[in-house]
């Protein structure tokens, strides 16, 4: 698996994470940490200061450490920025999600309503 910077594989995966949603502008994906395979993309982390703003993998490799190759990649970005710590908003449906944060180590700090969709979610934190 390589692991890139920015890349122009980024708008094929938002793309195929989500077909009816641009994910913002390309400037806003600058920076963007992407996984490789054979030279398909399969995930992506984005930060935005302390702020852990996406992580996905796609479906079709998960549980092979991408997922946390990916939020390492995030989380020493998000030290090299100077943060000591780290939060992100999940989805208090997403339990494969939470799971995944739990094992590397995120602690569960409180619980919120998304302003626009309405559904509950998480907030996780971890110490960096």
């Amino acid at each position: 698996m390589g692991m890139v910077g920015p890349h122009s594989r980024i708008a094929r995966l938002q793309h195929a994470r989500n077909p009816k949603s641009s994910f913002g502008t390309a400037a806003s994906w600058r920076g963007a940490v992407v996984a490789e395979v054979e030279g398909r993309a399969v995930g992506v982390v984005r930060t935005r200061g302390a702020l852990f703003s996406d992580l996905w993998v796609d479906p079709d490799v998960r549980s092979l450490g991408i997922g946390a190759k990916l939020a390492r990649a995030g989380e020493n970005r998000i030290r090299a920025d100077g943060h000591g710590f780290t939060y992100l908003f999940t989805a208090l449906f997403n339990a494969r999600g939470r799971a995944f944060y739990e094992r590397n180590g995120w602690t569960l700090a409180r619980f919120t309503q998304h302003r626009v969709f309405h559904f509950r979610r998480c907030v996780y934190v971890k110490r960096l």
